[in-house]
């Protein structure tokens, strides 16, 4: 293998490790934001038990 062949096959694995590192960092960003919709949600439902809770207790 050639000097030019061996750099072009090396460019190619560069280009195709930085779509893989790129595809991870997006599934990464995208698993932060549903872990944290879901800690919102949590949030929200146990302010709505906590109302629910003191409207009973309060009537």
């Amino acid at each position: 293998m050639s000097i030019k062949e061996w750099d072009k096959l090396m460019d190619s694995i560069d280009k195709e490790l930085e779509t893989i590192h790129e595809a991870l960092l997006e599934k990464e960003e995208k698993q932060s934001e549903k872990e944290q919709e879901e800690r919102i949600r949590k949030l929200f439902e146990d302010r709505n038990a906590n109302e629910e809770m003191t409207n009973v207790v309060g009537a």
